[in-house]
């Protein structure tokens, strides 16, 4: 139809729907892209338009430049990091974790992670934090060659960036187009985004708008060399930084290519196309009927001269003339189909223009619309043939083959999730050659799930900020002298500042989470001083062997009663404590029992197996704090206990290890990280 009008139910099927449409008229219509334009009432919409249809694979280009340079991903990138290599500014935390994840670093959160703790592991006797070592990393990129992974060569590569461009400023005659080259090829980024722009994916989108701002601010820095010649390099990237608008540029408007078109009602001028589309009709977006008048009021003026008020205060002007003006200016450059949408909300009206147009407002429809994109196609194969219910599963299979000999990301099998073999059938440790070591911490962790033990143990979780005000309250107990709360107080202000917050209100959170932990410790330790105890040792490491398996462990707290008995004490800081029934068979408990009965702390003098009275936990998490005690083992159950070490210490060294669905993946409260690996590998095949 040359006219087509649709109200939708919500946004995104508002936008599938003109995605839709645009490639199907391109697609099955002939259309040219150049011959399709979608207008809308204002930047701020065509800048979203621009994000939703690059997503749905349409090509498109806003016409005139929507932002400064410094606000593009990659320009704005190399700009800042041109700037800290000229102005010799010191590398920050944030500053070196933006680097490192900009495009010409190539790491993701997850690659600093690992950066991270392969620092602190060389470093292991320093007192840095991790993220001190990787601010020190950057002003003595000597440590980054001694550990060898790809994270760490990405990270000395980026230093030794930063180090050759302050030496090539230093120089007199350096331009700003010099330094920017020097940045962009050493990384020999632009030849990755040259491959990745020629795909029809999201990424090979963004590539092509990285390439666009890379090439507009070297044609930027050129004219500003040409217009102050004697100006230095880092002039020109100050005023970058400093700009809020784009520069002037009549190309960005005359060069549309073979690229849909989005520009609002002015920009028509001039202009005609196949197709128009005009989206987001929304009483108050198109039409805008808030009145509007010039900086000096020339309008009222204007009409007091001409007698049509007696007063400035009297002139009302309705902005509904100029607002049809637009639309038919908008409706009028389409020359076979115009198109109008509109999202029906409770909290918006719809815009008046479209009875005006329609005759009536059309009824809300909720569809999914074709994309009519190979990403979509490729999905919708790789589903039917999954679900098993085509009848000519060869045919969905050449269907696949050909998009894969194609390049479309998704198509062949050897990128599918859940099909590549096992990389390897060789058990995890040899224990006929090598021994095992066991942490109480892995211990519990395997027993509830061997495949969660598995991932914790092996770099695959992160230490979230409730494990590290645990650990800041470990310390306050560890070199806690008394049971004075304001001492304890002013230990934990000590060490404050080691955690991290992402915002103000999380670090309130934080403070009275340790307020209340801090005073439940503190009435513990005055009922433990009032009763007579005695401190034998505060976390105190130990060892012992069990046939070919190492134990290594460290206990929080060792008190010795006023009757001379010893007691084992594990701090935890949860809410949560464990119920009387389950620590009696708590395995870090009977762990630390186990220590003292094989001799593990040899070294610490008044620890005798003949004074162990029981282990027991320490909940402070709670609204008082609450003690779990696990009495002394017999001769019985600490045979039972060697037995289940044993047998812990051969599935830890088997090649497969089995998840507890019911017990734990998929429990309540138990936040396993293993739940994320039990996903299928095709999760829906509807």
């Amino acid at each position: 139809d040359a006219l087509t009008v649709r109200v939708f139910r919500s946004d995104s099927e508002e936008l599938g729907f003109v995605a839709g449409l645009l490639r199907r008229r391109h697609l099955f219509d002939g259309v040219p892209w150049s011959k399709m334009a979608v207008v809308a009432r204002s930047r701020t919409a065509l800048e979203q338009l621009a994000l939703a249809l690059s997503a749905e694979s349409v090509p498109i280009r806003v016409m005139g430049s929507a932002s400064s340079l410094k606000d593009e991903h990659a320009s704005g990138q190399l700009l800042r990091l041109a700037y800290t290599c000229l102005g010799k500014e010191p590398v920050d935390l944030a500053l070196a974790t933006e680097f490192l994840t900009s495009e010409l670093g190539g790491l993701d959160q997850l690659g600093i992670l690992r950066l991270k703790r392969s620092l602190k592991k060389l470093t292991e006797d320093l007192e840095s934090s991790s993220d001190e070592l990787l601010v020190e990393a950057f002003a003595n990129p000597n440590s980054l060659s001694l550990i060898r992974t790809t994270e760490a060569r990405a990270a000395e590569k980026m230093v030794r960036l930063i180090t050759s461009t302050r030496a090539l400023g230093e120089q007199a005659e350096t331009t700003a187009e010099a330094v920017l080259w020097n940045l962009v090829s050493e990384t020999k980024i632009l030849a990755r985004w040259i491959e990745l722009s020629r795909g029809v994916s999201e990424v090979a989108v963004q590539a092509g708008r990285n390439l666009d701002s890379i090439l507009a601010l070297f044609a930027a820095a050129a004219r500003f060399s040409e217009r102050n010649p004697d100006a230095i390099a880092m002039e020109f990237i100050q005023d970058q930084l400093n700009r809020e608008i784009p520069e002037d540029s009549l190309a960005l408007n005359n060069q549309s290519g073979e690229k849909v078109l989005l520009l609002t009602p002015s920009g028509l001028i001039g202009k005609r196309f196949d197709t128009v589309v005009l989206p987001g009709l929304i009483e108050g977006v198109w039409p805008n009927l808030k009145p509007r008048s010039s900086l000096l009021g020339a309008n009222a003026l204007d009409a007091l001269v001409a007698g049509e008020v007696k007063a400035v205060s009297d002139f009302k002007r309705s902005e509904l003339t100029g607002e049809l003006r637009m639309l038919n200016k908008a409706a009028g450059a389409a020359s076979e189909q115009l198109v109008m949408t509109a999202t029906d909300k409770e909290e918006e009206q719809l815009s008046q223009f479209l009875p005006l147009v329609n005759g009536t407002y059309p009824p809300a429809e909720s569809v999914t619309a074709k994309t009519y994109t190979l990403r979509s196609m490729v999905g919708s194969l790789r589903r039917e043939l999954a679900s098993g219910s085509s009848k000519n599963p060869e045919e969905i299979a050449l269907g696949l083959a050909r998009l894969a000999a194609a390049g479309v990301p998704g198509a062949n099998p050897s990128s599918w999730y859940g099909l590549l073999p096992i990389s390897t059938e060789e058990p995890l440790t040899d224990l006929s050659n090598e021994s095992l070591q066991i942490r109480p911490s892995q211990l519990d962790n395997y027993l509830k799930c061997p495949l969660h033990w598995f991932i914790e143990t092996h770099g695959g979780s992160a230490g979230s900020f409730s494990a590290s005000l645990g650990s800041l309250i470990h310390e306050v107990l560890e070199v806690a002298e008394s049971s004075d709360l304001a001492e304890l107080e002013k230990q934990k202000l000590s060490r404050w500042n080691s955690l991290e917050f992402e915002a103000d209100w999380l670090e309130d959170l934080g403070k009275r989470q340790a307020a209340r932990m801090l005073s439940n410790l503190a009435d513990y330790l005055k009922h433990f001083e009032d009763d007579g105890g005695q401190v034998l040792a505060r976390e105190q490491n130990f060892n012992f062997e069990l046939g070919n398996i190492r134990v290594r462990g460290q206990v929080d707290r060792i008190e010795k009663l006023a009757d001379g008995n010893i007691v084992i004490v594990d701090l935890k800081t949860g809410k949560l404590a464990a119920t009387a029934q389950d620590t009696l068979s708590n395995p870090q408990l009977a762990l630390y029992q186990m220590a003292v009965l094989e001799g593990g702390f040899e070294k610490l003098e008044g620890v005798n197996p003949e004074q162990l009275a029981r282990a027991k936990l320490l909940v402070v998490g709670g609204s008082k704090y609450q003690e779990r005690a696990q009495p002394t083992m017999s001769l019985e159950e600490s045979n039972s206990f060697k037995k289940l070490l044993l047998e812990t210490s051969e599935g830890m060294s088997k090649p497969v290890f089995v998840a507890q669905l019911s017990n734990h993946c998929e429990a309540d409260r138990q936040y396993g990280s293993c739940s994320l690996h039990l996903t299928p590998a095709v999760s829906y095949v509807g």
